[in-house]
């Protein structure tokens, strides 16, 4: 098991070093965070905004990610050799989380540092912003594990980008979008955002977000068993 999970990692980035197009997008959130302190350079803490605004686009963009490279393999036959060579679903979605999400948490524990914001508690930041990030990983591979081609998962996994990149600021702009929110797997977040140093885990958004949580895990389930009775 261990060998084949290494085996899958290895080649996961190598199709990431190769799809350049696609490799591009882990780097997104650093160039929105140059660009962003270029254009607000002059606003008093800006830097705040800045982190704010970055925050929902990585596991908006690194995420999107999953359904356009396991698509592809879909297209090209490659994940049907996969699993006929003996490798379990489990260990093909695992790896592919795995960049995908290392890359988020290496930008959540840099970020703070790069942009000078000072994060008064470490674990509810961290807490909060890596399940959400899981609930959207396993969100987007559901949905490419469904579709056949990269078209087809790209425009599939849409939606959960725009609600990961809108919800948050339209939350802002009107209070009865804010209370919609709340009930999404974004709901934490945004309520983080607002209370920062406040935001207690016993927050009923937080416990919202662990029922998108068992939700996003069923619906995968689910998802996995129909692709090993249709294989």
């Amino acid at each position: 098991m261990f060998k084949r999970l290494q085996a899958l990692l290895w080649s996961r980035k190598e199709i990431l070093l190769a799809n350049k197009q696609t490799s591009i997008m882990l780097i997104f959130p650093l160039m929105f965070a140059g660009i962003y302190s270029f254009i607000f350079k002059d606003m008093l803490d800006s830097n705040k905004m800045i982190f704010t605004m970055i925050l929902p686009m990585l596991t908006a963009m690194i995420g999107y990610l999953l359904p356009i490279l396991i698509a592809e393999e879909v297209e090209k036959n490659n994940q049907r050799s996969l699993l006929m060579a003996g490798v379990k679903y489990e260990e093909y979605i695992f790896s592919n989380l795995v960049i995908p999400f290392m890359a988020v948490l290496i930008y959540l524990l840099s970020l703070p540092f790069m942009l000078r914001v000072s994060i008064e508690n470490w674990t509810t930041y961290l807490l909060v912003n890596i399940v959400t990030t899981i609930v959207v990983f396993i969100l987007y591979t559901a949905i490419a594990l469904l579709c056949d081609t990269q078209a087809k998962a790209s425009m599939a996994a849409m939606p959960i980008m725009m609600v990961n990149l809108l919800l948050p600021i339209a939350g802002m702009t009107s209070e009865s979008i804010s209370e919609i929110a709340d009930y999404t797997y974004m709901g934490a977040f945004s309520q983080w955002r607002e209370t920062r140093s406040d935001y207690a885990l016993t927050d009923k958004t937080f416990f919202i977000l662990l029922i998108w949580l068992v939700i996003s895990v069923l619906v995968a389930g689910v998802v996995i068993r129909r692709k090993k009775v249709i294989e």
